[in-house]
C-alpha cells in the first residue's frame, strides 16, 4: 500500500508540473541534463509502475548495511 501510495503521489506531482509552460520546460531542461534525452522522463511513470515491493526492498538490503551505519546521540544540557 505505502509503495502505491508513493507511487501514485509522485505521478500526480509529475502531472500538475506539467500544467504551465515554465514547469514543463523546466522538465524537459531536467530530463535532458539528466538522461540526454527531453523526453525520457514521460517514461517515468511506467518504470515507476513496474517497481514492486521485492524490489524496494532488495535494493534497501543492498545499500542500507547496518554495520555502515552511524548513530549519533543527543544529550540535553
Amino acid at each position: 500500500d505505502a509503495l502505491a501510495r508513493v507511487i501514485r503521489c509522485q505521478l500526480t506531482d509529475d502531472a500538475r508540473a506539467l500544467s504551465s509552460t515554465q514547469s514543463r520546460a523546466e522538465w524537459l531542461g531536467e530530463s535532458w541534463v539528466t538522461f540526454g534525452d527531453p523526453l525520457r522522463l514521460f517514461a517515468i511513470g511506467e518504470q515507476l509502475r513496474a517497481v514492486r515491493p521485492s524490489d524496494v526492498r532488495a535494493v534497501a538490503s543492498a545499500m542500507l548495511d547496518p554495520s555502515l551505519r552511524t548513530v549519533g546521540v543527543g544529550v540535553p544540557q
